[in-house]
């Protein structure tokens, strides 16, 4: 598993995932890590965990980071609310931290986000997540969800989409 300060976890080398920074220090920490941006899928009305986003967003542009905001609460979860996301990663300068509150929506957004672009099955993603210490077993309404938008293959850019890079995986 490669874990770092506030729990962060590299999925890949442009994008890791963690649960919401707690403080104003953890965001500065971010800049000064070399991330260059961070993806926040709280959404409004969600209990806020950690800084709150205006809050998060302040400090993040003083500290030179892009601060973008894709809500996804689990009930909003689908196509819709996951090509936001892949537009905002797409279009994110990385590396990229993506959070929400506890980092599990994050880490199960990310892997789809790969996942989508790798051609994985639920079970491909499932291993490659094991092998970063992201246990899909903790989290089953996730990992169904994972492999749903995996089967439907939901996620892969539409036609008129600007070729989405891709993480070195």
């Amino acid at each position: 598993m490669q874990k770092n300060r506030s729990s962060r976890i590299v999925v890949t080398d442009g994008l890791s995932v963690a649960g919401a920074p707690a403080s104003g220090a953890e965001v500065r920490n971010l800049a000064r890590d070399g991330y260059r941006s961070i993806v926040d899928l709280r959404s409004l009305g969600e209990p806020v965990s950690g800084l709150a986003p205006q809050v998060e967003r302040r400090i993040a542009a003083d500290s030179g980071l892009d601060y973008r905001s894709c809500p996804m609460s689990l009930p909003s979860l689908g196509s819709p609310a996951m090509r936001d996301l892949h537009l905002a990663l797409w279009s994110a300068e990385p590396p990229t931290l993506v959070h929400c509150g506890s980092g599990r929506r994050a880490a199960v957004c990310v892997l789809i986000h790969l996942g989508c672009q790798a051609g994985w099955s639920g079970a491909e993603c499932a291993r490659f997540a094991a092998e970063r210490g992201i246990d899909l077993l903790q989290m089953p309404r996730l990992r169904e969800f994972l492999d749903r938008c995996l089967e439907q293959n939901s996620c892969r850019p539409g036609a008129g989409d600007e070729a989405a890079p891709t993480y070195q995986i």
